[in-house]
């Protein structure tokens, strides 16, 4: 009985000198190529793209501390779709934490908000702002904890606060936020970034909160450096853990 004969693979032009392709490596290149493009289309892909231009902005040295952290306020507010976004820094002077930038926040609102300071003790009080831990930076707080002091009445939008009603675990309402910190060299807190819901009403997810965290780390990054820079060295200048 005669064998069956397998077909010998065809040489493809250019290929390397003793080698046999059986796929056109051009194809692959082609390939390559396209499924590129097409993937800096997609959500995810973008949402690096701005975060590689927050990198850059901090690489080049000349924007000032306020102009990076209102610069990554903007891209957490636009690209995840937040109600709003504020971001707080320590002050290593006056020894306090304090607003410094926001994005997508009602004017009365913010101006309430910049009257906020906090000393290390106010900012880590579990009594007053009591909250859900969900990962060494994330702290999640539901209008049901009645996350706010005494002199921040004013930070709520009232007449959205009176009229929202929870009817999903899913759903975000006025007065939920979460704070996710910005680490410095030792993992002392340096700054928090703090956001709302999303645009169509929902809590962050859990890839929007990663999202934020990368953030909150590049800016830990940055900020330590940019003392460092000033020739501000010592632990003195972050605040305590």
């Amino acid at each position: 009985m005669q064998g069956t004969r397998t077909a010998e693979p065809v040489p493809i032009a250019g290929a390397a000198p003793g080698r046999q392709e059986t796929v056109d490596y051009t194809e692959i290149a082609r390939k390559a190529k396209f499924d590129y493009s097409y993937g800096k289309r997609e959500p995810s892909t973008k949402h690096i793209d701005a975060i590689q231009k927050l990198v850059e902005k901090s690489l080049r040295g000349r924007s000032d501390q306020r102009e990076l952290v209102q610069a990554a306020a903007d891209l957490i507010y636009k690209e995840f779709r937040l109600k709003d976004v504020t971001l707080g820094l320590w002050d290593p002077h006056d020894r306090i934490y304090k607003y410094e930038v926001m994005a997508g926040m009602q004017p009365g609102i913010w101006t309430a908000m910049k009257r906020i300071q906090y000393t290390t003790e106010q900012f880590h009080d579990p009594v007053k702002y009591k909250g859900t831990i969900l990962g060494e930076q994330t702290r999640l707080f539901l209008v049901e904890d009645e996350p706010y002091a005494e002199g921040e009445e004013d930070t709520v939008d009232r007449a959205e606060y009176l009229k929202s009603r929870r009817r999903a675990s899913d759903q975000s309402v006025e007065g939920d936020y979460l704070d996710t910190y910005i680490f410095g060299p030792g993992k002392e807190i340096i700054g928090w970034v703090e956001y709302a819901g999303t645009w169509s009403g929902k809590l962050p997810d859990i890839a929007t909160i990663r999202w934020v965290e990368f953030v909150a780390a590049i800016l830990g990054v940055a900020i330590a450096g940019s003392y460092a820079s000033k020739n501000m060295p010592g632990r003195h200048l972050f605040a305590p853990l």
